[in-house]
């Protein structure tokens, strides 16, 4: 069994288009950056010889003029980046991950509360586009020149704003489910055959609301490593 805690501090400056503007957003020269001091603790239990282990950890985040875009009106409706003073986030994690022979599994659950404490409003004061519940999970098999895996990502209880409308309102997108294969085939030590098949079972969702994430698709590739 393992205790553990960290404690860090972040800096994220903001883009040049979000402060000098674009074809797509106005300019806001007073955009400051964005800020967070960040602080979790968990706990991680072994088995199997340290070949698996489950882990829960409990995390916050403190944030200062975190940086998001707001939508504008007419006549050319161009939005820009704006600094929201102060916001939360904190949340629980679960996970757990075992490499057994040639099978490596992981699992995951996050459940994320997040707050604007500057919002005037109540439906305002969550920040968007973070679920509430995020589940995933992924199993592989390596044998000598074949990899295969499957996995799988879940977002639920999620809130987003309509921009579609003005002045902007808060909707719900709805959950979603991403499915996914990929498979190797290494022919010789220094290159691959690769392919992917993403959104294996062709939702339809939204991960940012008005802009639907692409259908079921399948990519090969072919891959070089060098050879030391």
């Amino acid at each position: 069994m393992k205790l553990r805690a960290t404690y860090g501090t972040g800096f994220m400056p903001p883009s040049l288009a979000a402060r000098y503007g674009s074809a797509f957003q106005k300019p806001n020269r007073d955009l400051r950056p964005e800020r967070s001091r960040g602080v979790d603790v968990g706990i991680d239990r072994f088995f199997a010889r340290g070949r698996a282990v489950a882990s829960l950890t409990w995390f916050r985040n403190d944030l200062r003029d975190l940086i998001a875009f707001e939508f504008g009106g007419p006549p050319d409706f161009l939005g820009q980046s704006v600094n929201i003073s102060r916001a939360r986030t904190s949340g629980v994690e679960l996970s757990s991950r075992a490499e057994l022979g040639a099978v490596d599994a992981r699992v995951a659950y996050t459940y994320l509360d997040t707050e604007n404490l500057t919002a005037t409003t109540e439906a305002e004061r969550r920040l968007i586009r973070r679920p509430k519940h995020a589940l995933s999970g992924h199993l592989t098999w390596s044998g000598r020149r074949v990899v295969l895996g499957a996995g799988v990502a879940a977002a639920l209880d999620r809130e987003d704003s309509d921009f579609n409308v003005f002045p902007a309102v808060r909707v719900d997108p709805g959950n979603f489910v991403d499915a996914r294969l990929h498979a190797e085939w290494r022919f010789s030590p220094a290159a691959a055959i690769r392919a992917r098949v993403d959104n294996l079972f062709d939702e339809r969702y939204e991960e940012a609301y008005g802009f639907p994430a692409l259908g079921r698709r399948l990519t090969i590739g072919l891959a070089f490593d060098r050879i030391r």
